[in-house]
């Protein structure tokens, strides 16, 4: 894969292009389209997709594209389809960018709205009537976003708390929130410079976007990110349109081993690219004091890497990284770190190994 942006509508295939412009455009257009991407999702690729069929809303279709899974998911997903018109099931060969797969959903989805879910995680049975009623709530609205449980044994452990009550949103972008609506707010057009600064407050499970919204973006998920492809959407559809907020948690994200994300130094080195990419494009909106604020926060995930490379004793990666954190804001303790890759290889091993 070419480590560049792939528009995704050029990224498709001819015989995708012919399918979505004849084939599947034909007949009711649903309220929306949920697609999910899927991998390798034998143990929970059922239970996912059922999730999206038990909807209290029915009017939509349900759009699964499987990167070419070497278990039994393909399998089991045909099988669901004869079973409900509203699946359509497509497999393609593994490519590992999970762009790529809701890519190849998007170009197929025909209704006003589309909702996305990762083969492994789960919708609340009453998700989509309540994003659809946020929508009407706050017609301005191009995205509704919502709150969301991590788990990783079902049913989640009672009381646990959800990930944007852990992570105080409402305290910390009470300024940006306007209630308009029983748990619903519409966000303020400052929302970008929050997730920019603070923290992105959603994850895939929990957005669903206006298709012409969507569709209107040069580029829909980029192809050449293996992790954090969806952040990077979300900030330029925040920098461009108006979020409408459900303070409820309404999706399911699965914690478990071998996730991608796990890869602590890509997920920082990619990070780190989104946000650098990021500073560049809010220029016309961030003031003076939110560039120091952004540089400071980059700064932090430039030495989170250095310490990731510092204890795998990747020494010069480890000062590169040091280096280019006290560029962007100059702190003693990363300062120290930095001179700490200066020891002998063999004495920081000894060091570490007492």
């Amino acid at each position: 894969m070419p480590d560049r942006y792939i528009p995704a509508q050029s990224a498709l295939c001819e015989a995708c292009r012919e399918e979505t412009s004849s084939g599947t455009a034909v007949g009711h257009v649903p309220r929306i389209s949920v697609v999910i991407g899927t991998f390798n999702c034998e143990p929970f690729v059922e239970e996912c997709v059922r999730t999206v069929v038990n909807q209290t809303e029915k009017d939509i279709e349900i759009i699964v594209v499987d990167d070419g899974s070497t278990d039994r998911t393909f399998s089991i997903l045909r099988k669901m389809q004869s079973q409900d018109g509203r699946i359509f099931v497509h497999s393609q060969p593994h490519s590992g960018f999970p762009g790529c797969t809701r890519n190849h959903g998007i170009a197929r989805a025909r209704g006003r709205y589309i909702a996305f879910l990762d083969g492994d995680d789960l919708y609340d049975p009453h998700k989509i009537e309540r994003v659809l009623s946020a929508f009407e709530a706050c017609p301005e609205a191009d995205v509704v976003i919502h709150d969301l449980m991590h788990f990783d044994c079902w049913p989640p452990q009672a009381g646990g708390a959800s990930y944007l009550t852990k992570g105080r949103f409402l305290e910390l972008a009470s300024d940006f929130l306007k209630k308009t609506a029983a748990g619903i707010y519409l966000c303020e057009r400052d929302l970008y410079k929050f997730m920019s600064l603070r923290f992105v407050p959603f994850c895939t499970d929990s957005i669903v976007v206006r298709k012409d919204v969507l569709l209107a973006e040069p580029t829909w998920f980029r192809e050449d990110l293996r992790i954090g492809e969806d952040g990077e959407l979300w900030l330029r559809l925040a920098k461009q349109g108006r979020f409408a907020f459900i303070n409820e948690p309404l999706s399911y994200y699965r914690q478990r081993a071998g996730s991608v994300t796990g890869d602590r130094e890509l997920f920082l080195k990619r990070t780190i690219q989104i946000h650098k990419e990021n500073l560049q494009r809010g220029r016309d909106t961030f003031g003076a004091s939110d560039v120091r604020q952004y540089q400071a926060k980059i700064a932090v995930l430039f030495f989170d890497l250095g310490f990731a490379y510092f204890r795998k004793l990747k020494l010069r990666e480890a000062r590169a990284a040091y280096k280019d954190s006290l560029r962007l804001d100059f702190q003693p303790n990363v300062f120290l770190a930095y001179l700490k890759t200066f020891v002998p290889y063999r004495a920081t091993h000894l060091a570490r190994n007492e």
